[in-house]
């Protein structure tokens, strides 16, 4: 591709390792949000809520009865980034920085197939019990956009409509290549239209940033490498040993190095097309995205795509779980727009 490993070594440096734990809060109590489970026959499944026009939605609940479990809505999950400018600002995807603006599926992690069902209003021993992927929206819910909170003990609403939620970055961190020293990284901003996030740290020197590629210069066909830190790769620890008060200590720590894949740019996103009737607005399934054939295991997302020059052409965004080599990477124009505050001056 014309990218040495003495090149890669450089990039990778610009490639860092994002720690995220985050929670949800109801914005009018300030207080944290919590799923309701349920014990049925001996298995602990998640309630629901059936409203009066049949849309069925979380049990979520702000106080936790000894009688009942419960579960913090949120999560801790590691990702990928790269540093756009030696001041300290990165992008990583939106799921990776800024969980509570994407889809909150919570279903594989706790393997959950199934739901406990109840009316609203009706009693709490009344239920019936749902195959969740029966469920229509339940998988594309996205806590930063609300919900309904209900009381701990049966399903009756404590407000008259939705009540509006935020999200809280409990750690938010991210490690450079080759050390081990974690730095407390703030969020800045996530874009409306892709899943992009962009946050900062404060490193104390000039930072080693990356390139990023001219807008469209992307071709179907064209090599890419793509860095990151997937679950996947094997990892390196360091073992540090110390003597403190005549008591032998030993601490380990993980010390990230980027994972490095190469494929290819396999399909462009689709553009306005002319036929015989005029312009034709044609819009991909899943958004403004690169497709690529590149193995991006659990762990990638927020990594660079970089083209055979080094520069970033995107962002990787997402795989497909049933297609190893068929991933997803928002394009660098959508991180040009993330990164620019301002509107372009007008001639």
């Amino acid at each position: 591709m014309g990218i040495t490993p003495k090149d890669i070594k450089r990039l990778g440096d610009s490639t860092v390792f994002v720690v995220n734990s985050w929670q949800l809060y109801d914005r009018e109590t300030n207080r944290p949000l919590y799923q309701k489970l349920v014990r049925v026959d001996r298995r602990l499944l998640p309630a629901y809520v059936k409203l009066s026009n049949n849309e069925i939605v979380r049990w979520l609940t702000l106080e936790q009865t000894k009688d009942d479990i419960y579960r913090a809505i949120g999560d801790r999950h590691s990702g990928s980034g790269f540093v756009a400018n030696k001041d300290g600002f990165i992008l990583t995807n939106a799921h990776v920085a800024a969980s509570w603006s994407w889809r909150f599926n919570d279903y594989g992690e706790n393997h959950w197939t199934e739901g406990v069902v109840y009316n609203i209003n009706d009693r709490p021993n009344r239920h019936r019990i749902y195959a969740l992927d029966q469920i229509d929206d339940l998988a594309d819910w996205i806590p930063g956009n609300g919900g309904y909170v209900f009381e701990p003990g049966r399903p009756r609403p404590i407000s008259n409509g939705p009540r509006d939620f935020f999200g809280r970055n409990e750690i938010l961190t991210v490690r450079f290549s080759g050390t081990r020293t974690d730095f407390n990284a703030t969020l800045i901003r996530t874009s409306p239209d892709s899943d992009l996030a962009e946050i900062k740290v404060e490193a104390g020197a000039a930072l080693s940033s990356l390139e990023l590629a001219d807008d469209g210069a992307v071709e179907a066909g064209e090599k890419v490498v793509l860095l990151g830190y997937p679950y996947f790769s094997q990892e390196a620890y360091g073992v540090e040993e110390s003597n403190s008060g005549g008591m032998n200590r030993v601490r380990s720590f993980y010390i990230p190095e980027p994972t490095v894949t190469q494929g290819i740019v396999s399909k462009l996103p689709a553009s306005k097309k002319k036929n015989d009737e005029g312009d034709v607005k044609i819009k991909d399934s899943l958004g403004k995205m690169y497709q690529l054939d590149i193995f991006a295991g659990p762990g990638s997302s927020g990594g660079p795509v970089l083209n055979s020059a080094g520069k970033v052409i995107g962002l990787l965004a997402m795989g497909r779980t049933d297609a190893q080599h068929v991933s997803f990477a928002v394009p660098v124009s959508g991180v040009r727009e993330l990164l620019q505050a301002q509107r372009s001056p007008q001639p």
